[in-house]
């Protein structure tokens, strides 16, 4: 083969070589978007199952709390059940054993016992604030003030003296706390505490110038009339002289023979051993051993009840058995024997067992007002 010829066959090889480069590019476009299509469709694929999963995950974790709500339910159903079943069997055991009146009985005593809790709280309640309102002035004396203690001391001491007095009606005691509250003034040497010394030696003057009841000495008078009480014997009845009457001169006519003389003689014989008299006003039987005694024990009753009356501080009470006494001795003792005592008895009605004590406190009331503006000044 010549060379031109070998030149004319290779001419196409050459042109098929270069009309392969002249290709290629097209053919590589082509491929790159192959390539994305097919990536973008297997995206879309993944996101697709990855939706699917989370909507399959998301409905499976809803079926689950379902049954979690329901499995719940039930279980509370059942309890509520055997709740009410409790309840039902409790109220049958309990109307087995008490009838229905005991129950409302009970539950009034419980209504009853609840509202008396609630008085003693409400009481209690009160209480405390009493309290609390006397510690606030209580602070008052001992705040910022080196004599607080004994301004408090002294305080106490005019209280109880208040106390004995005016509930006590003991007038010794109170004056007794008087005299130590002065005292303790009188050891601190406060001029500023002069007001309230000038108060308390005023107060101090008065209760003893005051002069109470010697309720004592009534007490053991009333004891010396019981003891003679038991001793007391009422004297019996005196029989007034028979009244005269026209046909008392005795007229001995003629004993008749025969059987009415013997009836005659027998019948004088029996009229000399009876005696009958006639009186113009009722005349009364002499007690005998157990009626005295009664009488006695009365009377001595009547005495101890005037006795309490006096230990209770109750005029009316005193003078009304004293006059129950008198009007008993009156009606069931003579006069020779009850004399003594009704004059001893008419004397102790003479005699007051009350009397109206004096008032104090300004001693208190000044003291009470000196603490508080030191205190306001500090």
């Amino acid at each position: 083969m010549s060379e031109s010829d070998k030149t004319t066959a290779n001419t196409p090889s050459r042109s098929t070589a270069s009309d392969k480069r002249a290709a290629s590019p097209s053919s590589t476009d082509a491929q790159k978007t192959q390539s994305s299509h097919r990536s973008g469709a297997t995206l879309a694929v993944l996101l697709s199952l990855f939706a699917l999963l989370i909507a399959g995950g998301g409905i499976g974790a809803g079926y689950w709390v379902w049954l979690q709500l329901r499995q719940t339910l039930q279980s509370e159903q059942a309890d509520n059940s055997r709740t009410l079943a409790a309840m039902h069997s409790l109220e049958g055991q309990i109307a087995a054993l008490a009838p229905r009146s005991e129950i409302t009985a009970l539950q009034q005593r419980f209504e009853q016992r609840i509202a008396q809790l609630q008085q003693q709280l409400h009481q209690q309640a009160q209480t405390v604030t009493t309290l609390k309102k006397a510690l606030a002035q209580n602070s008052t004396l001992v705040r910022h003030s080196p004599i607080a203690w004994k301004l408090a001391e002294i305080a106490y001491l005019l209280r109880i003296a208040r106390y004995q007095l005016d509930l006590m009606r003991n007038v010794p005691a109170s004056l007794a706390a008087l005299q130590a509250a002065d005292q303790q003034l009188a050891a601190l040497g406060n001029p500023e505490l002069l007001p309230v010394r000038q108060a308390l030696a005023k107060e101090i003057s008065i209760l003893r110038q005051f002069r109470a009841p010697d309720r004592t000495g009534v007490l053991l008078e009333l004891s010396q009339l019981m003891a003679e009480a038991g001793t007391l014997s009422p004297t019996p009845p005196s029989l007034p002289p028979p009244a005269k009457t026209a046909n008392s001169k005795p007229v001995s006519p003629a004993t008749p023979n025969g059987w009415r003389g013997a009836l005659e003689q027998a019948w004088s014989a029996i009229s000399s051993h009876i005696i009958v008299r006639h009186y113009d006003h009722a005349v009364g039987n002499s007690q005998t051993a157990s009626e005295l005694l009664i009488s006695n024990q009365v009377l001595e009753l009547q005495l101890e009840a005037a006795a309490m009356a006096v230990m209770k501080n109750d005029e009316s009470a005193y003078r009304k058995a004293l006059e129950q006494a008198i009007s008993w001795l009156n009606a069931h003792y003579s006069e020779k024997a009850s004399q003594p005592i009704k004059t001893s008895l008419t004397a102790l009605l003479n005699r007051p067992i009350t009397a109206q004590p004096p008032r104090i406190g300004t001693a208190l009331a000044v003291l009470q007002k000196l603490a508080a503006r030191q205190g306001a000044k500090k």
